[in-house]
């Protein structure tokens, strides 16, 4: 009782805090059905990861001028590739369960769920061996997305 009660505390303060900033706020299960560049896919929305992360097969990078690109495959669900060009915008040092750190490209991709769209980083990682191929981090969730740990694809089914 004493969580349901917290948690029914802090959706509400979200509601409020949205609110006031004049944000439309959505309420969304922990997995949801998500668009990534018009793409539906899976994934799990994870407010303790600080950027979203995609699988993908990097295919090259190449810079255009002053310009770097990445070439890369977007693994889908059901194992499909598709082939995406993006602009570089950083590398990441990601930290590793098993120590050390591995280095990710970053692109900005586009991510929607309900009426939330919006572009963000997203850094390019092999998540064949994770459950779900995409997870969604605060810099999507905090525009608006307040997540229902207990519930699961509250929008698209």
């Amino acid at each position: 009782m004493k969580k349901f009660v917290l948690a029914a505390v802090g959706i509400v303060c979200m509601a409020a805090l949205s609110a006031c900033s004049g944000q439309k706020a959505e309420v969304a299960g922990y997995i949801e059905n998500v668009k990534i560049n018009g793409i539906l896919i899976p994934a799990k929305l994870d407010t303790g990861a600080d950027v979203c992360s995609v699988d993908a097969e990097v295919i090259k990078s190449y810079k255009d001028g002053k310009k770097t690109y990445v070439e890369f495959n977007l693994i889908t669900d059901k194992g499909e590739k598709i082939n995406i060009t993006a602009q570089r915008v950083r590398v990441a040092q990601i930290k590793l369960r098993t120590g050390g750190y591995q280095e990710r490209p970053v692109v900005k991709l586009n991510v929607t769920i309900g009426s939330i769209s919006k572009d963000v980083e997203v850094n390019l990682a092999d998540r064949e061996g994770f459950e779900y191929r995409v997870l969604l981090g605060r810099n999507f969730l905090e525009h608006g997305v307040l997540v229902d740990s207990s519930q699961k694809y509250l929008y698209t089914k």
